[in-house]
């Protein structure tokens, strides 16, 4: 058997006292004192040096989740965030997801309920009161801030009024979901410092719905028939037009529709469809089709205002 290095036997001896040490002071520890235990706290880096180490060892194992693997600056973004609530990164890392490509990374209302709780922010841990069954019933969370212990702070919130409701625990656990969904509210009100930055999935989603809301609010009204008509009405008679060839035969003007709407569809603006109707206006007008070619220059004008 090869001999130790003496420096190196007298570490080992010094991390096993260390590890001792932090049992018994584990065991002797009063419960609500284990958030700050200096085994939880030994466990994080210490530096950002070792929080690149940590990782790109996280992003080269199997103990975090596919949308981890192979991406080290992933992973130091949930070393960070680990870091700031003193939790295990790897727990961390096991509750985060992204919803929708090219959103922020959401997070289970779990873990978010557990950040909160153990914050340091507050006295004790959030309260939660529940009333009524179905869409009547409310809950009603209490807490009180560590910065400011005489005042009770409340929240309370009925079901009824939540329209994003993404987890299929909305319905088989109702109490459960706005137990969580209250809690972060609180949070959110009377200590954001704690969320900063930090969102469920049905936040993310009601993000998106309020700004699908606002965009459609701002939109330019539908136009009507009638100013579509008087957008796309022919020239005065004292107005110069060009003269144009007509089609004489069937075929012909088969042809000259078809080639038409080919150009309706594909213009890729309202001014772009009027300036080719008032172009095309004498052609329209004497066609045997000028109700089909106005309907679709309608319908094309009423697209472009959709999507503007």
């Amino acid at each position: 058997m090869t001999d130790q290095h003496p420096d190196l036997i007298r570490e080992q001896a010094l991390d096993r006292a260390q590890r001792r040490d932090e049992r018994k002071s584990l065991v002797s520890m009063p419960a609500q004192d284990l958030a700050s235990a200096p085994q939880r706290a030994g466990f994080l880096p210490q530096s950002m040096g070792e929080a690149m180490q940590f990782a790109n060892l996280m992003a080269d194992c199997n103990f975090v989740p596919i949308f981890l693997r192979g991406r080290p600056g992933d992973c130091m973004a949930i070393v960070i965030q680990a870091v700031r609530w003193g939790m295990d990164p790897f727990s961390v890392a096991n509750k985060a997801y992204f919803a929708k490509d090219g959103q922020p990374p959401a997070w289970e209302s779990q873990l978010i309920n557990a950040v909160i709780n153990t914050s340091g922010a507050l006295i004790g841990r959030l309260k939660m009161d529940f009333e009524g069954e179905g869409e009547r019933l409310r809950c009603t969370v209490r807490g009180r801030l560590r910065a400011d212990p005489d005042e009770e702070r409340v929240n309370t919130q009925s079901i009824a009024r939540i329209t994003v409701r993404n987890s299929p625990l909305w319905k088989a656990d109702p109490e459960q979901q706005l137990g969580y969904y209250v809690t972060r509210a609180w949070a959110r009100r009377w200590c954001p410092e704690v969320l900063l930055g930090v969102y469920t999935q049905d936040e993310l989603a009601e993000i998106v719905d309020d700004e699908k809301r606002e965009a459609r609010s701002s939109a330019p009204p539908r136009p009507t028939r009638e100013a579509i008509a008087a957008e796309t009405a022919p020239a005065a008679e004292d107005e110069q037009v060009d003269i144009r060839e007509m089609p004489d035969t069937p075929v012909e003007w088969a042809a000259w529709k078809s080639s038409l709407e080919r150009q309706i569809e594909g213009a890729a603006s309202i001014d772009k469809v009027n300036a080719l109707v008032r172009g095309e206006m004498p052609v329209i007008n004497a066609s045997p089709y000028t109700d089909e070619i106005m309907k679709q220059v309608s319908d094309r004008i009423a697209d472009l205002y959709g999507d503007a």
